[in-house]
């Protein structure tokens, strides 16, 4: 799955952790590239045809990620929620050969 299919279509969203309900993420598209931004004000800017990945980390869940910059980054967590534009909203889920289920 690249983020482009990730977004769905949606110019932007916001992620939620599913344990503390904070905003751990927010996303906008800009052309071909989809901004970042963490908490802590850090953003990066990816192509929308950058690969994303499941990375198991725990029993039942793990973490969305994708390569940029020779850095593996953290899009989210298995079963954080989004939050996109149009206030749609759904539970992040992977399946595997699949990708992301909503």
């Amino acid at each position: 799955m690249t983020i482009r299919e990730f977004m769905k279509g949606h110019s932007g969203a916001m992620i939620h952790c599913c344990m503390s309900g904070m905003r751990v993420r927010t996303l906008a598209v800009i052309d071909d590239t989809l901004d970042m931004v963490c908490p802590n004000g850090d953003a990066i800017g990816v192509p929308l045809d950058t690969l994303v990945t499941y990375e198991s980390w725990f029993m039942d869940r793990g973490s969305l990620i994708f390569d940029a910059d020779g850095q593996t980054i953290k899009l989210c967590t298995e079963f954080d929620r989004i939050t996109f534009d149009d206030l749609t909203s759904e539970t992040v889920a992977w399946k595997h050969g699949e990708g992301v289920v909503w």
